[in-house]
C-alpha cells in the first residue's frame, strides 16, 4: 500500500512539473520579440489538436514542415513572418477561405483571410516578424472564431 501511494505521488508529482515546464515556455514565448519557426509550431500545432502539449519546439517544427505548413527553405531558428503564421494557421486548423486562397493555397492569401476575419489585428504587414505576444493574441482569436477558446 506505502508503494501504492508513492507512485501515485510520484506521478501527481511529474504532471504538476510537466504544468510549470509548458508555463515556463509559454512564459518564454511571451518575452520573445520574434518567434521563431519552431515556437510558431509549438504553439499553433497543439491549439490545434495535431500535436500533444508536451511535445517538443523541434517535433513541433518537424510535424509541421513535414506536413508542408511551412515554407521549404524554412529552418527551426529562422524568424517567421506573419504571412507565414497565417498560412500556417489556415492549414493546421484546416479553414476554409475564400475563392483565391482556394484557387493558390499560400501565405499571402491566408494573410488576407486572417485580416479579412479580423484575428489578426492591429499594425498589419504580411513581411512582420510576429513577437510571441502576438502569435499568441492570434491564436486566442483563431480559437474563439472556431468555438475552442473557453
Amino acid at each position: 500500500m506505502k508503494r501504492f501511494v508513492f507512485i501515485l505521488a510520484v506521478f501527481c508529482l511529474s504532471i504538476g512539473l510537466l504544468n510549470a515546464q509548458t508555463a515556463e515556455r509559454l512564459d518564454a514565448i511571451l518575452d520573445t520579440a520574434e518567434v521563431t519557426y519552431a515556437m510558431a509550431a509549438f504553439v499553433v500545432l497543439p491549439a490545434a489538436g495535431i500535436l500533444s502539449g508536451d511535445s517538443s519546439p523541434d517535433a513541433a517544427f518537424a510535424e509541421a514542415a513535414e506536413r508542408n505548413y511551412l515554407p521549404a527553405n524554412a529552418e527551426a531558428a529562422g524568424i517567421i513572418r506573419l504571412d507565414e503564421l497565417s498560412f500556417l494557421i489556415m492549414q493546421a486548423f484546416g479553414m476554409k477561405s475564400g475563392f483565391l486562397y482556394a484557387l493558390a493555397p499560400g501565405s499571402r492569401y491566408a494573410y488576407r483571410e486572417l485580416v479579412y476575419r479580423k484575428l489578426i489585428q492591429g499594425r498589419n504587414d504580411p513581411a512582420l516578424a510576429v513577437s510571441g505576444e502576438r502569435l499568441l493574441r492570434i491564436i486566442g482569436r483563431v480559437l474563439d472564431y472556431r468555438g475552442d477558446g473557453e
